[in-house]
């Protein structure tokens, strides 16, 4: 018999345990690995879900920046949407007429970069507004209306219905005058000729302590400079400027003439100063050209006690070496500023200090549509260096003469002609060609077309090229309008274009008539009336006697309902104490009426009267000798018919109770 030692069987046992252990093992691995595999692709789904969000976001953001340009929304340089989880971080710069949009998306760890350039339709100017307005602010009258938006530096003033139909931004306001400046000049000083003077800068000393919303420097350019040049504030170090700003903002080389001039410059951020302190106006540019390049002018002079100009390669590099450019370049810096306001206007949406009788979509500003803000300065896009360079431009193609212009120097074009005339110089008139006449009567528009021309050719229209102004000589229209219709009210001319010129007329609201040939107005004025007013119930007032508008607009809304309700109105007076008596054709019948009674209780108290017994039965009985009802003393009536011994007395009666009776 063979038997199996204990060594043996212990070996044995030990090898199935050792394979199943492997086997475990391995069992594990591919457990490990098919969930590994599985949370890669996980990963990798959710990365790529993050990375189309983030693409999203990235479109978004250049979505909203085009928006903003094309409806002339104002834009900062840099901004950030957020949109749901994801965020877009966009910067817009802008290089003379074009604009570089780049939008970073971002989501988590993933992020997505766009970029587009768009092409502005401008020549040489940029305007993104409907209107933009400087210092002065814009004043709107007689419902005049601006369909698009308006930014102004200056206050926004309406009257008579005035409406802006998008944004009114009107920005925190300035003195009239700098807080400091060296505004003497005598000579150039050109910079980005070469590396080494690629960026130039000016020391001035702060009078205050604020913040500054506008530098302005007399600045010129050569050739055509291919990037904006960046305006920086500094602070001193050591006479010289520190390598980081306060505050920066760019120069567009399109808003810059051969001919130097003050260029204005806001900072979107406004940076602070301390009165008796040191700063620095930094001009940086990035590259230089011997044909393409800048000129800042400067006072030869170096009158400015403590302050100098000086120039380097590179502003921002700590070891950047300083060269004095021989004097002070010319400067104004502004320090604080003023409250500017919107007022008497209605508008979309808006941003300002402050509101005066203004409403944003139907409800009073401040609003959420209209919040008090505090926006940026949004300088003019144009200098009188460009002016001057194009008047140059048209003085080099000569003064325009027959036959282009006539012999006073007039240049007219008609019947919807065109013409091109090249850089020239007009002596005289631009003349307008088409009036368009709003308003008037269909009788009268032909004929006061006419006669508008007519102006025209006394050259009382056109435009001034001494001033650079459209001329209309809108006082001798209205003066034309006024004599042909003494009814208008409101007369607002505006050139449509520069060969239209349009007449709005806005004609008066009559009420009443005071004689065959004149009324009353809602106004309270006493005008000559064109159309018939013979239907109207004739007014007569008392010398003395002064009726608010408000007290006319009421009393005709009161005749309405007793032309209606007792009898037809045909005679108003309103003797010496203001008591009003509305009297029927015959002036046998009358309502006594105190002028400073609310016309509304009192039409109301005379309805609950005139439903109650005995006086409702008496208007039945015998309406034809009502002689008086009397409504001067509060919620009681008196009223008397012909023959009767004396006044009866309606007692107090809840208007609300009444219902009305037709009588007539």
């Amino acid at each position: 018999m063979l038997h199996q030692s204990r060594a043996g069987k212990t070996l044995a046992g030990q090898a199935v345990l050792l394979a199943i252990f492997i086997t475990f093992l391995m069992f594990v691995a591919a457990a490990i690995g098919f969930v590994a595999l599985v949370t890669v692709r996980a990963q990798l789904a959710r990365q790529a879900d993050r990375s189309e969000h983030a693409f999203i976001a990235a479109e978004a953001g250049i979505e909203d920046a085009i928006a903003r340009i094309i409806n002339a929304t104002p834009i900062p340089a840099a901004y950030s949407l957020t949109l749901g989880d994801a965020t877009a971080d966009v910067i817009v710069a802008a290089l003379g007429n074009t604009r570089t949009i780049t939008s970073v998306g971002s989501i988590g760890d993933a992020q997505r970069k766009l970029e587009v350039t768009i092409e502005l339709n401008t020549q040489g100017i940029s305007f993104f507004y409907g209107i933009q307005v400087g210092d002065g602010g814009l004043e709107m009258h007689n419902n005049s209306t601006v369909v698009g938006s308006v930014y102004s530096d200056g206050d926004i003033i309406g009257s008579n219905g005035a409406e802006i139909t998008g944004s009114a931004i009107v920005a925190g306001g300035i003195s009239e005058t700098p807080a400091v400046e060296w505004a003497t000049h005598n000579a150039d000083h050109f910079f980005a000729t070469a590396s080494s003077n690629r960026d130039i800068a000016q020391s001035f000393t702060a009078t205050a302590s604020d913040a500054v919303p506008r530098v302005s420097v007399y600045l010129g350019k050569v050739g055509t400079p291919g990037s904006n040049l960046t305006v920086r504030l500094t602070t001193d170090n050591g006479n010289k400027p520190a390598t980081s700003s306060l505050a920066s903002a760019t120069i567009d080389p399109s808003f810059v003439g051969s001919s130097p001039s003050w260029i204005d410059v806001s900072f979107s951020t406004l940076p602070s100063v301390t009165n008796g302190s040191k700063y620095w106006i930094v001009l940086d540019y990035n590259s230089n050209s011997g044909t393409n390049y800048w000129n800042w002018r400067k006072d030869t002079g170096d009158g400015y006690a403590n302050n100098t100009g000086k120039y380097t390669s590179n502003w921002s590099s700590g070891s950047a070496t300083w060269t004095d450019v021989g004097g002070d370049l010319a400067f104004r810096v502004w320090i604080g500023g003023t409250v500017k306001k919107i007022q008497d206007m209605v508008i979309n949406d808006g941003q300002a200090n402050s509101y005066v009788n203004t409403t944003a979509q139907g409800t009073a500003c401040p609003n959420v549509n209209c919040p008090i803000a505090t926006p940026p300065r949004e300088e003019l896009p144009i200098s009188e260096g460009l002016i001057q360079d194009w008047r140059d431009a048209a003085a080099s193609g000569g003064t325009c003469a027959p036959p282009t212009c006539n012999a006073s120097g007039d240049f007219v074009l008609t019947n919807g002609a065109t013409a091109s005339l090249g850089p020239i110089r007009v002596p005289g008139f631009f003349t307008l060609d088409t009036y368009t006449i709003i308003g008037a009567p269909e009788t009268y528009v032909e004929q006061l077309e006419h006669d508008v021309r007519l102006l025209a050719d006394d050259t009382l229209l056109g435009i001034l090229p001494g001033n650079r102004s459209i001329s209309y000589h809108d006082d001798d229209i209205r003066i034309l309008i006024k004599e042909t219709l003494p009814n208008s009210r409101d007369i607002s001319i505006y050139p449509s274009n520069l060969h239209a010129l349009t007449v709005k007329i806005v004609p008066y609201e009559a009420l009443f008539s005071v004689s065959e040939t004149h009324a009353i107005s809602s106004d309270g004025t006493i005008y000559q009336e064109i159309i018939p007013i013979d239907h109207l119930p004739r007014i007569t007032l008392a010398t003395s006697s002064a009726v608010a508008p408000v007290t006319l607009v009421a009393l005709s809304k009161l005749i309405q309902n007793v032309d209606a309700v007792l009898f037809p109105v045909r005679y108003v007076s309103i003797d010496e104490y203001n008591d009003i008596r509305i009297y029927d054709v015959s002036k046998k019948t009358s309502i006594v009426i105190s002028s400073t009674a609310d016309m509304t209780k009192v039409w109301s108290n005379v309805l609950s009267a005139i439903d109650t017994d005995p006086l409702k039965r008496k208007l039945v009985e015998k309406k034809e000798t009502l002689e008086y009802i009397d409504t001067r003393f509060g919620n009681k009536v008196f009223y008397k018919f012909t023959n009767a011994s004396a006044p009866a007395i309606i007692p107090p009666h809840e208007s609300n109770t009444a219902t009305t009776t037709i009588l007539q």
